[in-house]
């Protein structure tokens, strides 16, 4: 018997592994999905889409900053970087002056240089949807919220408004943090 060069052995063993492998199965239908991050402002349930948030904190301890709108909470120093927290609830008026709870989450968006923390509600986590439960009509949310609401999903009798923190971001409101 000749001995086999290494690369011929190679092929044989290539061969001999093709030959017993199984088939694959059968490509199946992935129905499209849409992953989000859920969170609640009150009783509301809404839904960010996950490339609008960098990352998800507890809340900081913050500075508090003079002659600011009393929703911005302040800055808070995040790894060596300022950034300004706003209570959420607060901006759009569902809640009264607060401090942040132990552990009560924050959303952090980046916009261009500019980061924001915004501080929530609750964090209902990772959510995901088929496309096919998105509904681009505009829910029933309260009246503030939905200058920023860009339709919704539904999953399991649960209504979740789909916000969009560019559009807040880019709010002349949010933006005028300045008291006058």
């Amino acid at each position: 018997m000749a001995e086999l060069t290494p690369v011929q052995l190679l092929r044989d063993m290539a061969r001999r592994c093709h030959a017993q492998a199984a088939e694959l199965p059968e490509g199946t239908d992935m129905e499209a999905a849409w992953h989000g991050i859920g969170f609640r402002l009150g009783e509301q349930s809404l839904v960010v889409a996950m490339s609008e948030v960098s990352e998800i904190l507890q809340a900081p301890a913050t500075t508090r900053l003079p002659n600011v709108q009393p929703w911005v909470l302040g800055v808070a120093n995040v790894r060596g970087r300022l950034i300004p927290l706003v209570d959420l609830s607060r901006f759009f008026g569902f809640s009264e002056a607060r401090h942040p709870r132990s552990g009560q989450p924050v959303l952090v968006m980046e916009q261009g240089e500019q980061t924001e923390g915004l501080l929530v509600d609750a964090l209902d986590g990772v959510q995901h949807f088929d496309d096919a439960d998105f509904n681009p009509a505009t829910p029933d949310v309260d009246e503030r919220l939905k200058p920023f609401i860009r339709g919704q999903y539904q999953r399991d009798q649960r209504h979740w408004a789909l916000i969009s923190l560019t559009a807040l971001y880019a709010d002349r409101r949010f933006q005028e943090v300045a008291l006058s």
